[in-house]
Order: C-alpha cells, then sequence, then structure tokens
C-alpha cells in the first residue's frame, strides 16, 4: 500500500513538473502541497477532485498516467510503466513570413519625339497627288498636304509646328495659283474677286491662325493635349482644333 500511495505522490510530482512552464513554480507547489494534505487527512477521492479542479483538463493526464504507473507496480516489475519528463513550452509571438523581394526593373524613360521629316513627307505629297490627280499644281499640293497631314499621327507638339510652318507656304502658293487662274477667265469683272479666291484668302487667313496658336500650345503639357485630343492626335488637327485646346488646357 505504501509502494502504491509512493507511486500516486511521484505521478503527481512529475506532472507538476510538466506543467511549470504554464504556471508559476509556487502556484505548482502550493497545489503539491494541497493535494498531499487534502490526501492525509479526507482521503484520494477528495484529494483528486481537488486537483482536478486545480488544474483542469491537466488533471485527466494526472489520472492516465497514475493508472498506468500502478497496472506496473501490480504486474510486479517494481518500475512505474510511464515516467513523465517536463517539457518546457516555449511561447512567443509569431515571426513574420520572409519573403523573397525581387527588385522591380527600372522604368525606361519615355522615347524622345522623332523630328518631322519634311522632304519625306512632302514627296509622299507629290506622289499621291500625282496618282490620285493626274497632274501637279499649287492648289492641288495644297489639298493633298491637308489630307495627308489630317491622317498622320503626331508624336509631340515639335512634330505640329514643324507641320504647320511646312503647310503655310504652300497655303500662300495655292492662293497665288487660284487668284492668277482666276483672272484669266472672261467675263469676271475687274476689281471684284472671284468666289474661288475669297474662299482660298480665308483659308490662308485660318492657316495663319492656326500655326501661331501651335506654339502657344507649347506652353502646355503633351499628355494633356493628347488627352483632349483623343482619336483627333493628328498633324492637322492640332492645329484646326488649336483654338479649343487653348481655351480647356489654358
Amino acid at each position: 500500500m505504501q509502494e502504491l500511495t509512493d507511486v500516486i505522490l511521484g505521478t503527481f510530482i512529475d506532472v507538476a513538473k510538466m506543467v511549470r512552464s504554464l504556471l508559476s513554480s509556487r502556484t505548482t507547489w502550493l497545489a503539491a502541497i494541497g493535494f498531499t494534505a487534502i490526501w492525509l487527512s479526507s482521503g484520494k477521492v477528495e484529494a483528486f477532485q481537488q486537483l482536478l479542479g486545480f488544474l483542469g483538463i491537466s488533471g485527466l493526464w494526472i489520472i492516465k498516467i497514475g493508472v498506468q504507473n500502478v497496472v506496473g507496480i501490480i504486474k510486479g516489475n517494481g518500475k512505474p510503466a510511464l515516467s513523465v519528463k517536463p517539457e518546457v513550452i516555449s511561447v512567443g509571438m509569431p515571426q513574420p513570413e520572409k519573403r523573397l523581394e525581387v527588385p522591380l526593373p527600372p522604368v525606361p524613360p519615355p522615347a524622345p519625339e522623332q523630328p518631322f521629316d519634311v522632304e519625306a513627307f512632302h514627296k509622299r505629297v507629290l506622289n499621291d497627288a500625282g496618282i490620285i490627280y493626274g497632274e501637279l499644281n499649287p492648289f492641288i499640293v495644297f489639298g493633298e498636304a491637308v489630307a495627308k497631314g489630317s491622317v498622320t499621327t503626331c508624336q509631340g507638339i515639335r512634330q505640329a509646328q514643324d507641320y504647320w510652318d511646312y503647310l503655310v507656304p504652300l497655303a500662300y502658293a495655292a492662293r497665288d495659283y487660284v487668284k492668277e487662274e482666276t483672272e484669266k477667265k472672261q467675263g469676271v469683272c475687274k476689281g471684284v474677286d472671284a468666289p474661288e479666291l475669297v474662299s482660298m484668302q480665308h483659308q490662308l487667313s485660318r492657316i495663319l491662325r492656326y500655326r501661331d496658336n501651335v506654339y502657344q500650345l507649347a506652353n502646355i503639357p503633351w499628355a494633356n493635349l493628347k488627352n483632349s485630343l483623343a482619336a483627333n492626335d493628328t498633324l492637322y488637327h492640332v492645329g484646326v482644333l488649336s483654338d479649343d485646346l487653348l481655351r480647356a488646357n489654358w
């Protein structure tokens, strides 16, 4: 009987060491002393009830270990069936997961604006005008330059400036040509301009104003102008819509 009592008490001491990392050492030994006092004074049932109330779920583990040790004594091997070793439980803050940081590739700078190739553009104008109309004169060349500029995307304000500088002398040449041709007509009253000439003079005035506006647009970021132009971002439309662009972005 004494040997069985020693096993049970020894089992309790081992388990108390196991849970010592969760409880303060003072509390653990007070529990052990209390259990022993109740065991000697009231009996093992009351002692186990108090122990279960103190340790909660851990009490179930104590009973299991005690039973296994008692079985070992009864079998006559003279040693407890299970020896409990204290386990140190380390409780700490979770460490953040390390992530492999891949550096982002550098953003390439925007491509520089390509200059407007006036010579190559004029060659295309002459070639297409000759194919379409079968002849070349200043009025036809001017009209084809306008048509081709209205379908050529503008990549920057500098290109627009070069295009409109190119277009102005063509407009003057077209006006002079129309004037000469109207003067050759019979029956035209002297001192009265033909409707064709009046129309061409008005168009020349607009061309000059648009060219001046394009130079004022250089004070506005190209990105803002491009957003305002939307699908009309062509060499010709930068000038034709310059009045609206100045009002919207100035």
